[in-house]
């Protein structure tokens, strides 16, 4: 089974637009419309899925370039299909999108009992994926449609090798983005041009980073991709780093009044990266050489309790909790109100470590270390616990761990 993401543009209705006058004037409508203002357009958008549905059953496959493209895919892979629809952030690809699944999933699609479809609005509505506003395109679509499809890759296709995108349609702006991600995960990329049935396969080569350059800076990276959302601290870290920062520049997105974060480009290596690496924050008073053996250990440990059932944010938590407080990963249990846990080491020193972790997909991505201790008495756990309910601000190193 290939399981292949769809971006939906509107060529639906552009199609229907130019035989049908009513498609015309009710998509106009409509055409400019962010996704927020669905509820208070839905007159026009009924009315525009009636007369778009009578366009399909007219020019069944030819209607549309997702249709159109996905029939020629098929008869490709000619295994069991199920297309991933994702809509950009406005009404017309929402529309669009639930209008193909629809169709595709009807017992008489044109397309075959082997091609089913999959659209959520609350899911697969790409949030701040637009265009009219291209800093919230960088900083907040990008990233989302990257997460959408990480989601996609592993909790529904198993993996990079049961996953294909489908660059036909969508937006522009996201193909240079989705064709380095592509690459990088060793997914293929289709592509069909209007009105020709030929379907081109963009070639894998290789393609990675330069090693030395992400490990040299993984600490800064790290920090930039938490976001630095102050124009004053990013101007002073970006003092503190000015060589990290100039050998990082594609990689970072930067604007004098908000700050910094990474930039789509600098996400999707980044996110790469992290597949053989994981990120530690330990605070500034402790000394990194003397925790790196047991954080490892902790790492480790995490790893074979979690993986792969129960990576997923509140799946991890609670697994850590039904360990019970005799566990080592939650040793006396939880510090209470928060997913902070104790980890009691195996060395002989019996270290314990106060930490939180962050998932990402199916990989631990960040450990975070709040306190270390030697062996204490279970009595003065509960003091020292109590001093942590409530988190004092602290300044953390980063760095990152090879996997």
């Amino acid at each position: 089974m290939k399981h292949v993401i769809t971006p939906v543009g509107t060529s639906l209705f552009t199609n229907g637009s130019k035989t049908n006058r009513n498609i015309q004037n009710s998509y106009e409508r409509i055409e400019d419309k962010q996704h927020s203002e669905w509820d208070n357009n839905s007159t026009y958008i009924e009315r525009l899925r009636s007369i778009s549905n009578e366009f399909i059953s007219e020019n069944t496959i030819s209607a549309t370039a997702e249709l159109q493209s996905t029939a020629i895919i098929k008869d490709k892979i000619e295994d069991r299909i199920i297309v991933y629809l994702l809509a950009s952030d406005t009404i017309s690809s929402r529309l669009a999108a639930e209008i193909l699944r629809d169709r595709i999933n009807d017992p008489n699609s044109v397309l075959g009992e082997n091609v089913t479809a999959h659209f959520e609005p609350e899911n697969d509505v790409i949030g701040n994926l637009q265009v009219n506003n291209t800093v919230n395109f960088s900083r907040e679509g990008m990233p989302n449609l990257f997460q959408r499809i990480n989601d996609i890759k592993d909790w529904k296709a198993g993996g990079g090798q049961n996953l294909a995108i489908n660059i036909t349609g969508g937006y522009g702006a996201t193909l240079p983005y989705l064709t380095i991600f592509a690459q990088l995960e060793d997914v293929p990329l289709y592509y069909n041009f209007e009105d020709q049935d030929e379907l081109i396969t963009i070639p894998q080569v290789p393609l990675a980073i330069d090693s030395n350059l992400m490990d040299r800076h993984a600490g800064v990276l790290a920090q930039i991709a938490d976001r630095i959302d102050d124009s004053l601290r990013w101007r002073a870290f970006k003092s503190q780093n000015k060589s990290a920062v100039r050998e990082l520049d594609a990689f970072i997105w930067e604007d004098n009044d908000l700050g910094a974060e990474l930039s789509p480009m600098g996400n999707i290596f980044w996110n790469d990266y992290l597949k053989s690496h994981f990120i530690v924050k330990l605070p500034s008073f402790m000394n990194r050489a003397a925790n790196d053996e047991v954080i490892r250990e902790l790492y480790e440990r995490l790893n074979r309790a979690l993986c792969p059932s129960y990576l997923t944010p509140d799946s991890c938590y609670q697994r850590l909790r039904e360990l019970g407080h005799n566990d080592d990963l939650n040793h006396t249990g939880q510090v209470r109100g928060q997913d902070i846990f104790i980890f009691k080491s195996t060395d002989q020193d019996q270290v314990r470590l106060m930490y939180s972790f962050v998932v990402n997909g199916r990989t631990i991505t960040q450990i975070t270390i709040f306190d270390r201790r030697g062996h204490i008495e279970t009595e003065q756990y509960i003091i020292w616990k109590n001093e942590f309910e409530n988190l004092p601000e602290m300044n953390f190193e980063t760095y990152t761990f090879d996997i």
